[in-house]
């Protein structure tokens, strides 16, 4: 918290709605709160490590036809614990992509084609703001905590 006020920039502190936890409505109400054309979905426990990672991200998200843009994620052990989501995935409805797999360098994978997948992590994604609304945000109510990482916004 305190290095929160220390910063220049204007943050929110957003309550809980209800008496359950809602992360769904606390997140759509940040997005309603902002005026900035691109949102940033940002889990306190990500670490970077790489430092393009952001204008990458938002590069990405500004281009015709992209919903979302999510980042590859990794466990501690540096093995990958998303890089997009799939449908019927790990005995779910929906899992993450190469899951465990070791990280490789650029170009051994094909994670780092940039696939086109359903959906993308809540952990770590950027999309413009405009479509977040338009698609009405997360699903407060069917999916206030769990389920709602998959992110599926689509333009086509």
């Amino acid at each position: 918290m305190r290095y929160l006020s220390s910063l220049p920039h204007r943050v929110l502190r957003i309550p809980n709605p209800g008496p359950t936890f809602n992360f769904a409505a606390i997140n759509n109400r940040a997005a309603a709160l902002v005026s900035e054309d691109r949102l940033l979905f940002l889990n306190d426990d990500i670490e970077v490590i790489n430092p393009r990672w952001l204008s990458q991200m938002v590069g990405w998200s500004r281009l015709p036809g992209v919903g979302v843009v999510g980042a590859q994620l990794l466990y501690p052990d540096r093995t990958i614990q998303h890089a997009g989501i799939r449908h019927g995935f790990h005995d779910s409805p929906a899992g993450h992509a190469f899951r465990f797999l070791p990280r490789l360098s650029r170009g051994t994978g094909t994670w780092h084609v940039s696939p086109r997948l359903p959906g993308g992590d809540r952990g770590v994604h950027a999309n413009a703001r405009s479509l977040f609304l338009e698609f009405g945000g997360f699903d407060e109510r069917r999916f206030p905590v769990g389920y709602n990482d998959p992110i599926t916004l689509s333009t086509r």
